[in-house]
């Protein structure tokens, strides 16, 4: 079996032979002959042969060898095999338990290095595996996440696969997931970046619920993004603060309010990016009044203001828009009674404007629906049920 082994090591490594050797391994690994096998598997990394497939049995070796891990990463390294470099990565996160807590050091952050000097990201997004809820991961020190995370800020495109990594960080350590998310706002703004970097998620799912958990930290830190570039802040910080609060609950509004109430004068352009970011939801209206209520008849605030009830919004079918600017009408009418000289101002100018939207939009979706019926005759319109049309 040895004499098997050694000719099949020695191998070109485009033979198709090489792909069975973690198999192989792993059937003489388990045998009386193991120390002779292992001796002969130090050798050959060593030499650099077949490292990526050496690397790929340690992921499911029995029992575990983590010398020899470190040793098949030392092998990759010195030898620039990047992918035998990415899968002892794997390996390390693979075989990752409390007692074997040095991985972190000796394999798993010095691969990622390695691969980062190098400019290679494919660790994150490797066919048929996820990062989500990795123990590795969750394992991390302050000083260990921050450092991986800092590896992350010029990856371009925040993806799930991206997601899962940072949410397993954001478990620990939410506070450096807040300060990596403004680097890569800054990097965004960078001559670095290309015109395809993403730096923040449209949308999250798995980092949701460990940043919802901080509502105060997340708002300090949404406040100094905005702080650093106050154009892009709604469709940016902003909007990732409406995905993780999308109903803007009072866990977030009561401490925005708060904050307002304190300091308005230099906190009334940031409240309104943030409700601007909630696309005019009609959670944004008690937070709304407030703000407006504290501005004078005239101010230039209630330009920003409008644009919060204005702000775009998910609508559906021919009549979405007369619908949303009903609803919107509706809400913003409740005002009209406030004490406020400015709110009742203002509300009188918003329902006038929304009124007029809505009688343009219904005539709009009235002509594109009769605009429909004369392209299609209605015997074309069949729903199926017992031959009628509409």
């Amino acid at each position: 079996e040895l004499q098997i082994l050694n000719q099949v090591l020695h191998f070109r490594l485009d033979t198709a032979l090489s792909r069975f050797l973690p198999a192989m391994l792993r059937g003489l690994m388990g045998s009386a002959e193991r120390s002779r096998v292992r001796q002969l598997v130090l050798d050959f990394l060593d030499e650099g042969v077949h490292i990526d497939n050496i690397a790929w049995y340690l992921r499911s070796d029995t029992p575990f060898d983590p010398d020899l891990l470190a040793h098949a990463l030392e092998s990759a390294i010195s030898h620039q095999n990047l992918e035998a470099v990415k899968i002892c990565a794997l390996a390390a996160a693979d075989q990752f338990n409390i007692d074997q807590a040095q991985l972190i050091e000796t394999v798993f952050l010095p691969a990622i290095r390695n691969l980062h000097s190098a400019d290679d990201t494919s660790w994150i997004r490797t066919r048929v595996y996820s990062w989500m809820g990795k123990p590795i991961l969750l394992a991390l020190t302050e000083s260990q996440a921050r450092e991986l995370l800092q590896m992350l800020v010029t990856y371009p495109e925040f993806d799930h696969d991206l997601e899962n990594v940072v949410a397993a960080i954001s478990r620990n350590w939410p506070g450096a997931v807040l300060d990596w998310l403004g680097e890569r706002q800054a990097f965004a703004r960078s001559e670095q970046a290309t015109s395809r970097y993403d730096a923040m998620p449209f949308e999250v799912y798995e980092l949701k619920r460990y940043l919802a958990a901080r509502p105060d930290m997340f708002l300090r830190a949404a406040r100094a993004w905005f702080d650093e570039d106050p154009t892009v802040f709604p469709y940016d910080g902003g909007r990732l603060l409406a995905s993780v609060f999308p109903e803007l609950p009072a866990e977030l509004s009561r401490p925005l309010e708060v904050s307002f109430l304190a300091e308005p004068d230099t906190s009334v352009e940031f409240v309104l990016a943030v409700l601007q970011a909630f696309e005019g939801k009609p959670c944004v209206y008690g937070p709304l009044r407030i703000v407006v209520a504290s501005l004078q008849v005239g101010s230039v605030h209630l330009q920003m203001a409008r644009a919060v009830i204005e702000a775009g919004g998910v609508v559906s079918g021919e009549f979405g828009f007369a619908d949303q600017a009903t609803q919107r009408r509706d809400l913003i009418a409740l005002w009209c009674d406030d004490p406020s000289e400015t709110v009742r101002a203002f509300t009188a100018e918003m329902v006038r404007d929304l009124g007029r939207t809505i009688a343009v939009e219904t005539r709009r979706a009235e002509q594109s629906v009769a605009m429909r019926r004369l392209a299609y005759s209605e015997e074309l319109i069949d729903h199926g049920v017992g031959g009628q049309t509409e």
